[in-house]
């Protein structure tokens, strides 16, 4: 890995962004009438190729947000663990599809047909490396699959490294530089992104960080110090939405907003880990409807929040089934979360 770091920042103008606008009404109408056609509870079976095509050009080098404004990227984050075996945790939603493996060409296809029938211009993998148990590989293979996927159908679409092995970092960095080099990869800046989860970057040094970004838009999960990326050249994220309160997580986004570099925010329906880990989060309060962990209302502000602070990259939780936080339509909900995720896409597109 190279240890020199990359001097140059993301840039934001205002020209690509009104570009990108351009085409949110059209594509939002497309969105809606085809999901219109997607009913729940019916047998009917989504389509087999995307209704609408993307608002921002899969694959195309964007810069920064700012300015007239609307997200270059939105999309789920796949969740790529899920095994017909047994549940990955015990009391989870059960999704509409029924239990299902992530690795399955067929799943994934109709993952993608619910997908692009929202309108979202991305889907970003949740990947756990390269690393050798069965699990981890079941994983990278399910990953391989969505971004092949995906990029035939000329999706945009990411890698977010939730986890690493350090003694396997040179073959994980081949294995992400085989996947960005589908013509669709999602890329900021002028470079492939890479969100990545607190969990993973803890494990790095700083010297490994910096070769990193020198090759990737690296969006660090939950970093401290937002206001020293800049100089970094490093972007940021943060997934712990549902658990932070709301003055300190607009705080957040403001010092990424200031910071002028790329950032990720996440536009959640909540977080509930009771029926699967017998615990509660710190749920927020004031927000109409936000009973059980898992609250279109809440979605819906996430996305007020997040659209007023300008973030390059939107995602929200596809099938996190353990901590209620999916809104792939389930038996538990049916495609209530589902619509409102929708819905939270069309109204974040319209902020123009």
């Amino acid at each position: 890995l190279s240890a020199a770091l990359g001097t140059s920042r993301p840039m934001r103008t205002s020209r690509t962004r009104r570009r990108i606008a351009a085409g949110v009404a059209a594509s939002a109408a497309l969105a809606a009438a085809a999901f219109l056609g997607l009913q729940a509870g019916s047998d009917q079976q989504p389509p087999a190729t995307a209704p609408t095509p993307p608002i921002a050009q899969p694959g195309a080098t964007l810069p920064a947000s700012t300015g007239s404004y609307a997200a270059a990227y939105v999309g789920p984050l796949v969740f790529c663990w899920h095994t017909t075996d047994e549940e990955h945790e015990p009391g989870s939603l059960t999704p509409e599809l029924g239990r299902y493996d992530s690795a399955d060409p067929a799943v994934q296809r109709q993952h993608l047909d619910l997908i692009q029938a929202a309108g979202a211009n991305l889907v970003a993998l949740d990947w756990w490396g390269t690393q050798t148990s069965p699990w981890k590989a079941h994983i990278h293979r399910a990953v391989r699959g969505y971004a092949q996927e995906a990029d035939a159908r000329g999706l945009g679409h990411c890698v977010y490294w939730e986890d690493l092995d350090s003694s396997s970092l040179d073959a994980d960095l081949a294995a992400l530089r085989s996947l960005a080099a589908l013509p669709h990869y999602a890329r900021l800046a002028g470079k492939p992104v890479l969100p990545i989860y607190n969990r993973a970057w803890r494990k790095l040094s700083e010297a490994q960080i910096a070769g990193i970004a020198a090759e990737w838009t690296v969006l660090l999960d939950k970093y401290p110090r937002v206001a020293e990326l800049p100089a970094r050249g490093i972007g940021w994220g943060y997934w712990d939405v549902a658990t932070t309160a709301e003055a300190d997580l607009t705080a957040k986004y403001a010092a990424a907003d200031a910071a002028g570099v790329a950032w990720l925010a996440f536009v959640n329906v909540g977080q509930d880990g009771r029926q699967t880990r017998h615990h509660s989060p710190a749920w927020p309060s004031g927000v109409a409807g936000y009973t059980d962990g898992a609250s279109p209302a809440w979605l819906q502000h996430q996305a007020d929040l997040a659209r007023a602070a300008h973030p390059d990259m939107v995602l929200t939780a596809w099938n996190e089934l353990g901590e209620r936080d999916a809104v792939e339509p389930t038996v538990e909900y049916g495609r209530t979360l589902y619509e409102a995720w929708v819905a939270a896409i069309l109204r974040f597109r319209a902020a123009q």
